[in-house]
């Protein structure tokens, strides 16, 4: 007999694993409410009801960074994923100040950041042509890229000073002037869209059923096209709940808001493995105590598990399937994937409309929002970690330095949080001076 080919054997032994944590992370479905349950039902009926409707399905993520004592920390502006040059920005970003750092992150002119909004994206779903309005606000943050182009929209040469203080911003908007045009007409009519690889983030977030946007006004001498309408943002918000470590398995969740918070997961992920908790629903102004689980599974165990329980949760807000596997496809990599510790929670539905105040007209007979956010934070082990580096960074032996170096380097793009972290908790006056001069950067 020939042997199994070691794909097939690692395909095999993951599988329980998959099952198991996926149980594991929807022990709770059978406690679903009644409306819930219909919610899911209508989601994946997907757009067969009949009538003349309009519908409007958004998913979007915010993300933000706190330390071990669960109070937000800045410098969250960096992007690691690269957008098509065709996506029109408020900034002009340009490689990271600790890129020597590894950082392969990109940075904007923009300070002060807490929170930042990744992927807003809105389908639009109609059986005929028609025309619709759509205004979007962000207060207290910059709207800072965007597609199709926008009829009104923040522009940094003639509104602000470079680099922005983003706490001297107070409302930026943008808004669309659109046709809607279903997908068997736009096929008719061969409206197409810009060409980007199949395994691009762009296409992945595409929904073929969903009616392609077109601009009225012509931009660059032409009507832009698209099957969503895509924005992202830099702001001041933090994310509705805070988390405080308990040690290395345990973390209390605190939701900060008047809202119930409907899902959170807790995961903390290595290299090559992870493990994670579904914490189920936090209610208004409640805590909750998490344990994660003991034993780690590989990587590829926890984002499988992790992707089908985060997709079910999506559904049950009232996205489509498709949308919600665009989503999960989408963030991957990023959310599930990436090594650290992160909450990721579904943002109550009013908190949403107050991070992100969006208008359509006419309006929608059906408009489902779903926000999800990502928390990352350190915990006290963390933050002592990266002060023995900070302090270390200064010393007169060259191996010291190095070593210190390449264990900040490990925190990439949120290097600038754990920064800004140490500088505000540490006393030793080494540490500060360390913090002080990598930050300098920015001048």
């Amino acid at each position: 007999m020939s042997p199994i080919p070691r794909s097939r054997a690692l395909a095999r032994s993951i599988s329980p694993i998959v099952a198991l944590l996926a149980c594991v992370a929807c022990h709770d479905v059978g406690a679903e409410t009644a409306q819930r349950k219909q919610r899911a039902g209508a989601a994946a009926a997907f757009i067969g009801s009949p009538g003349d409707r309009l519908v409007a399905h958004e998913w979007g993520t915010f993300i933000s960074v706190q330390g071990s004592d669960g109070v937000s920390l800045e410098g969250v502006q960096n992007e690691v994923e690269t957008l098509p040059s065709f996506v029109y920005s408020a900034t002009r970003a340009r490689a990271s100040v600790f890129s020597d750092f590894g950082d392969a992150s990109h940075t904007v002119p923009v300070r002060r950041v807490r929170g930042k909004g990744e992927t807003p994206v809105i389908y639009f779903y109609s059986k005929r042509r028609r025309r619709v309005r759509v205004r979007v606000d962000f207060p207290r943050g910059l709207l800072a890229q965007w597609y199709p182009q926008a009829d009104q929209r923040p522009s940094m040469r003639a509104t602000f000073r470079q680099p922005l203080d983003l706490a001297r911003v107070r409302n930026t908007s943008l808004r669309w002037d659109l046709e809607l045009i279903p997908p068997d007409l736009a096929s008719r009519e061969g409206v197409t869209v810009n060409a980007v690889p199949d395994d691009h983030l762009w296409a992945i977030a595409r929904v073929p059923q969903a009616a392609t946007v077109r601009t009225v006004n012509r931009f660059g001498g032409k009507r832009q096209a698209e099957r969503y309408v895509f924005y992202r943002g830099l702001g001041r918000i933090a994310l509705p709940v805070s988390v405080r470590p308990l040690g290395t398995q345990h973390a209390q969740l605190q939701n900060n808001t008047r809202y119930g918070v409907p899902r959170a997961f807790v995961l903390e992920m290595g290299e090559r493995d992870g493990r994670f908790v579904a914490a189920g629903a936090i209610g208004a102004g409640k805590r909750k105590i998490i344990t994660l689980p003991t034993a780690r599974q590989p990587k590829a165990a926890v984002v499988a598990a992790l992707g089908a329980a985060m997709q079910r949760a999506l559904v049950v807000e009232g996205l489509y399937p498709a949308e919600a596997s665009a989503m999960v496809r989408t963030w991957s990599k990023a959310w599930f994937a990436s090594r650290g510790r992160r909450v990721l929670t579904i943002i109550p539905r009013r908190e949403n409309d107050r991070i992100w105040p969006l208008a359509i007209s006419p309006r929608p007979d059906e408009l489902v929002r779903v926000l999800v956010g990502r928390l990352e934070y350190f915990t006290s082990e963390d933050e002592a970690s990266i002060s023995a580096a900070l302090r270390s960074r200064l010393s007169p032996d060259r191996s010291a330095r190095a070593a210190a170096i390449k264990q900040l380097a490990r925190w990439g793009r949120f290097l600038e949080p754990a920064l800004r972290g140490a500088l505000k908790k540490s006393r030793d006056p080494r540490v500060r001076l360390s913090a002080k001069q990598m930050l300098a950067r920015y001048r």
